[in-house]
């Protein structure tokens, strides 16, 4: 089956401990642009926009 869409926590799962994406996650997210990718979270909308 082939993967369509992913859906992730930010705090502790995508953002390091700078509370960064590293260079590596965005070329990894990058690199499956094929697959939808939907963040998740319980901050407001307005604190992912840099995301």
């Amino acid at each position: 089956m082939k993967t369509k869409l992913i859906c992730s926590d930010i705090d502790g799962t995508l953002l390091n401990k700078d509370r960064e994406l590293s260079t590596r996650t965005i070329a990894t997210i990058k690199n499956h642009r094929d697959i939808s990718f939907i963040l998740i979270s319980s901050r407001m909308p307005q604190a992912m926009v840099h995301l």
